[in-house]
């Protein structure tokens, strides 16, 4: 549930110029994600990217935002790139309650603890109503669960996965760092 305003016109122009000129920025580094052949480590190994077959200029889209980021032996992060096809709820026929693993049924006050809005007032709402899923959030969910089994089944100790409409921050790799830092700080 997305409650900002759409971008009209001059802001979707500025916009738009705003993530192309940020290939001018500097490449940065994320020494989270440590040498490929370190298997094992506590550094993060893969990354999984969900990605639908029908839209292969996301996954250029995402290739270029992993090429700005290096990793802890400066080579880039699309050296680790691994595509997971998404499951298609147009495409390929299926409902929430074909995955043994997914709840199909969730309530607004579920939906509002993993997505906070601010803007809304709950107090006017049923937060206890039940909600079934759509076939674009089961296939979603078959998707995650599928890439979730994939790293279980892995060499690798540690994965990011991805959705293929992602933008990273000018500071994702300090970000990053400091996060897993904590993390591991915390295990």
């Amino acid at each position: 549930m997305n409650l900002s305003r759409p971008l009209h016109g001059a802001q979707r122009l500025v916009h738009s110029l705003l993530i192309k000129c940020r290939t001018l920025l500097p490449r940065q580094r994320c020494v989270a994600f440590g040498p490929i052949s370190e298997i094992g480590s506590s550094q993060i190994n893969d990354i999984y990217v969900i990605n639908l077959d029908r839209q292969p200029d996301r996954l250029t889209a995402v290739h270029c935002e992993l090429a700005r980021i290096l990793d802890a032996a400066d080579n880039p992060l699309t050296r680790r790139l691994i595509r997971h096809p998404a499951f298609d709820a147009q495409a390929d026929g299926f409902v929430g309650s074909d995955i043994p693993e997914l709840v199909s049924c969730y309530t607004l006050s579920d939906q509002l603890f993993v997505e906070p809005q601010p803007q809304t007032l709950p107090a006017g709402f049923d937060l206890d109503r039940p909600i079934d899923i759509s076939d674009a959030e089961a296939a979603i969910a078959r998707s995650h669960v599928d890439v979730w089994k994939k790293i279980a089944t892995s060499n690798s100790s540690y994965a990011l996965v991805l959705e293929d409409d992602v933008l990273f921050d000018h500071r994702f790799g300090s970000l990053v760092d400091k996060a897993w830092g904590e993390l591991l700080e915390a295990t």
